[in-house]
This record gives structure tokens, C-alpha cells and sequence, in this order.
């Protein structure tokens, strides 16, 4: 409401209590347990604010491993209906990023640390489409006539720049870093968007869809897989 009232003329004035229940918001659902979340978010402010090192069993999804991680908290981020913690960490000696949700036997310890100087959240993840990093490369996508005026009407990336094209097709080129987040996006749209470069992105798209239509068309029949589009991304 605070941000509301900021856009609009100091001259107008809005009842609030009225207002709440002609505005709503939409916001992904919270991942992972929702106390144990907000009991983590509450000790790792207390960390940042008090530059206290925090120690806690971390699982990595990719690996399905746990290990016991030091951790210096920097700051931390909401993306994608997930809470990040970004900070120092001891085992892998660089800054790294831990979802709350995967943190077990979180606690503070008694050692203190302090923040670089030259540590910028917004230079540490410039490259990023979200929350997932990477070395950060160009990326090319185009999207039909039917997508297109979806996409031209909001600002993505820092980076993006638009191109129309003769057939009424739109081209944005990035450069992000990491691939897991910019496949997802674009698998979202189905057939009205796909990778053109890095051909490596491309291809494993390509992979994704033919697995998926193997697994649709098993329901279906028993004949062979076809995915409507996924040749077309693969070539």
C-alpha cells in the first residue's frame, strides 16, 4: 500500500481498509515448509545483521548429497516462490547460493565476518535470469507472431535486446549466464518460442521434448513417439 500511495498524486487520497478488497497480488507458492522457512529467514537476518557465521547441513539437489556448510550470509533474495541465502562459504571457499529450504540444523556461530568491500548483489548476479548463475554467454530466441506481443511488453533482462523480424517473428538476444532457468522459460511457451544459438542449449531443448512426447504419446498409442515441434528445435 506504501508503494501504491507513492505513484499516486499527494493530492489523492485512498481509504486503505476499502482499497485491500479491491486489490489482490499474485505471488508463486512458498517451496519448501513454511515455518521452517520463516525460522530460518529469522536467524539468517539476525546472522546478517550481526555479521555472525551460521553453520548448517546443506542438501545439493543435483548431487542428492548433504554436507555440513560454514556460511557467512550476505543477503537474501525471493525468486521464484523460494528463499535464497547468498553468502561466504567456507568448504568451497567463494560465495555461493543456498535455498532455505534444503538448510537442516541451521545455527549461529560464535565467529564473525565481515562483507567485502567490493561485494555488489547486483554485479554478483547481473548475468542471471533469475537466481542461477553461470558463465554468461549469448543467447538467441525467437518467438511467433502469436508470442510476440506478450514479449515485447515487458522488460526480461538488463541485457535483451529485440529484434522484429520480416514474418512478423520476434529475436531477443541475451547474455546470461547458467541454462536451466532461460530452458524452462522458453519450454513454458510451447511451440511459440525456441532457442536459435547456443546450439548446445538448442539441442538438449530438442532432447527434453522428445522425452516429454514419448511420454504423452505412450498414453496414447503404441506406436512411435512424435513431439509436434521438437524436430524443429533440434535441427
Amino acid at each position: 500500500m506504501t508503494k501504491i500511495r507513492m505513484l499516486l498524486p499527494q493530492t489523492i487520497e485512498i481509504d486503505v481498509e476499502r482499497s485491500l478488497g479491491a486489490i489482490s497480488f499474485h505471488s508463486d507458492p512458498l517451496r519448501g515448509d513454511e515455518v521452517e522457512v520463516a525460522e530460518r529467514y529469522q536467524l539468517l537476518t539476525t546472522a546478517i545483521a550481526r555479521q555472525k557465521t551460521v553453520a548448517t547441513d546443506y542438501f545439493t539437489a543435483s548431487r542428492g548429497t548433504t554436507t555440513h556448510r560454514k556460511i557467512d550470509p550476505y543477503h537474501l533474495r525471493f525468486a521464484d516462490g523460494a528463499w535464497y541465502c547468498i553468502g561466504y562459504c567456507h568448504a568451497r571457499r567463494e560465495i555461493r547460493i543456498f535455498a532455505l529450504d534444503r538448510m537442516t540444523g541451521l545455527f549461529l556461530t560464535d565467529d564473525s565476518f565481515q562483507v567485502p568491500a567490493d561485494f555488489s548483489m547486483e554485479d554478483y548476479l547481473a548475468g542471471s535470469w533469475s537466481i542461477e548463475r553461470g558463465e554468461r554467454r549469448r543467447v538467441v530466441i525467437e518467438f511467433d507472431s502469436y508470442q510476440a506481443p506478450y514479449i515485447v511488453g515487458k522488460r526480461w533482462h538488463p541485457s535483451q535486446v529485440l529484434e522484429e523480424l520480416p514474418d512478423g517473428n520476434l529475436r531477443m538476444t541475451l547474455n546470461i549466464g547458467g541454462s536451466g532457468e532461460i530452458m524452462r522459460w522458453v519450454m513454458s511457451m510451447g511451440s511459440h518460442a525456441w532457442i536459435v544459438e547456443p546450439e548446445e542449449i538448442r539441442k538438449r531443448i530438442g532432447e527434453e521434448l522428445d522425452r516429454a512426447g514419448m511420454r504423452y504419446q505412450a498414453g496414447l498409442s503404441s506406436g512411435p513417439a512424435i513431439c509436434p515441434g521438437a524436430s524443429r528445435l533440434a535441427q
